[in-house]
C-alpha cells in the first residue's frame, strides 16, 4: 500500500516537473498499459495495486502533455509504436492526441525540414512521415506534399555540398637529407650514458 502511494505521489509530481519525451514516453505507454490490467500487478498478491486507475489516469495525462508540446519525431514514432501495440488498454483521448501529433508533424513540414542539414536524417524522417501518417488517417495527398518537401530539402542540401577535388602534385619531391651526424647524436645521448 506505501509503494502505491508513493507511485501514486511521483504520478502527480514527476522527478523535473514534467515527463520527457525521449526518456519516457513509450515506456510511460506501456505501464498505463500493465496499470489498466486488472491482474497486471495484482499477480500473486491478494488484490490488484491500489490506485492503479488513478496512477494510469495521471501518467496519460502527462503523456497527452508531451504530445502537445512536440516532440521529436523519433519520439513521436516510438510513442505512436507503443500506441499501436498497446492500444486495447489507452484511452481514446490518448489515441487521438498521438493522432494530432502526427498531423501536426506533416502541417508543419516546411519548419520541420528548414533546419535539418543532414540527407540522410531526412530519408529517416520520410520513412518516419510514411509510416506514421496511415496512423493518423492523413490523407494520401497530404503526405505525398510533405514527402515533396522533404525531397526538396534533401536536393538543396546536395546542391551546397560540392565534394572539392583531392590534391594533386606537380612534379616529383626531393627527399629530405638528413644532416645528423656522429656528433649530434653523442650529444643527444651523453646524458643518458651519464647516469
Amino acid at each position: 500500500m506505501e509503494f502505491a502511494e508513493i507511485a501514486l505521489q511521483l504520478g502527480e509530481h514527476p522527478v523535473g516537473g514534467r515527463l520527457d519525451s525521449w526518456l519516457d514516453a513509450d515506456e510511460v505507454v506501456e505501464l498505463i498499459a500493465h496499470l489498466r490490467e486488472a491482474d497486471y500487478y495484482g499477480r500473486g498478491f491478494d488484490e490488484p495495486l491500489p490506485h492503479a486507475k488513478e496512477l494510469a489516469d495521471l501518467l496519460e495525462d502527462h503523456l497527452i502533455t508531451i504530445l502537445e508540446w512536440r516532440m521529436a519525431s523519433d519520439d513521436l514514432e516510438r510513442v505512436s509504436d507503443a500506441v499501436e501495440e498497446w492500444g486495447d488498454n489507452l484511452s481514446d483521448k490518448l489515441k487521438r492526441e498521438t493522432s494530432r501529433a502526427i498531423l501536426a508533424e506533416i502541417n508543419d513540414i516546411e519548419q520541420n525540414v528548414a533546419e535539418e542539414d543532414s540527407d540522410s536524417t531526412l530519408e529517416d524522417y520520410a520513412k518516419t512521415l510514411q509510416k506514421l501518417s496511415p496512423r493518423a488517417r492523413v490523407p494520401p495527398e497530404k503526405l505525398q506534399r510533405a514527402l515533396v518537401t522533404v525531397t526538396r530539402r534533401i536536393s538543396e542540401i546536395n546542391e551546397r555540398t560540392s565534394v572539392a577535388p583531392a590534391p594533386s602534385a606537380s612534379g616529383r619531391l626531393a627527399p629530405e637529407k638528413d644532416t645528423f651526424g656522429d656528433d649530434e647524436l653523442r650529444s643527444l645521448f651523453a646524458p643518458l650514458l651519464a647516469e
